[in-house]
């Protein structure tokens, strides 16, 4: 009999301690896990509140933009401007203003189109020509949906500077303008080095050298038509 409750005693005191065992691996387990997910909180909670400061610096970097850009168009300083012409939008745009007045018609010009070393190739597609291409302080076309965005908000006149090989400068300026017809001139044409061409696919301006000469540089420029009394 004592043997057996011996017995007994033995393998109760083995579940106890199997019991114990396994509780205490359990409880290192939750212990684990929890240590886990409150890392990962921590990790998600950093991750949202830079997402947050992010957030925070673009709406500030916008409204800068809305502030400056309608102002900044109002001094002779030549540059890199952003303009923003849909504020709801907050969409804005880089585009590069001629303060100089170097050529004698004023200042606070646009640029939408130059040329100057060929670096930039012209032959492009619709899509391309629309949303535009290059770099604003090289050569590039500011783009067709940018230069309506410009031209719908007021009445502008367009300024056109032209420079051929033996450095002769010419000037075209209209205060209402349409895209005309290329055959006539064509200053997106092919950058060909030399002047005189036997093709006209050149950038060609037929009143200035006509159809068969390429010119060297090409600058298409607008502004608001009411800023040509203040030069």
């Amino acid at each position: 009999m004592q043997f057996v409750y011996g017995i007994a005693l033995a393998v109760f005191c083995i579940v106890i301690t199997e019991l114990q065992a396994t509780t205490t691996r359990t409880g290192f387990g939750l212990e684990f896990l929890q240590t886990q997910l409150e890392l990962f909180e921590l990790r998600m909670q950093t991750k949202l509140d830079a997402l947050q400061n992010n957030i925070k610096h673009n709406q500030i970097a916008i409204e800068y933009l809305k502030n400056v850009s309608s102002r900044t168009f109002t001094n002779n300083d030549s540059g890199v401007y952003y303009v923003n012409l849909t504020p709801s939008q907050n969409t804005s745009f880089e585009v590069f203003r001629d303060g100089s007045n170097n050529h004698g018609f004023g200042s606070n010009w646009t640029i939408f189109q130059r040329r100057i070393d060929g670096t930039v190739n012209f032959n492009r597609n619709w899509t391309e020509y629309k949303h535009g291409f290059g770099d604003v302080r090289g050569e590039h076309w500011l783009g067709l949906e940018k230069l309506h965005k410009i031209l719908n908000t007021e009445r502008h006149e367009l300024l056109i500077i032209m420079e051929d090989y033996d450095g002769v400068i010419a000037y075209a300026k209209y205060d209402n303008f349409q895209i005309g017809n290329e055959a006539q001139s064509n200053l997106n044409g092919v950058y060909l080095n030399g002047g005189k061409q036997n093709s006209n696919k050149g950038i060609h301006w037929f009143h200035f050298r006509g159809y068969h000469y390429s010119l060297k540089a090409t600058k298409m420029m607008v502004r608001p038509f009411a800023l040509r009394s203040k030069g």
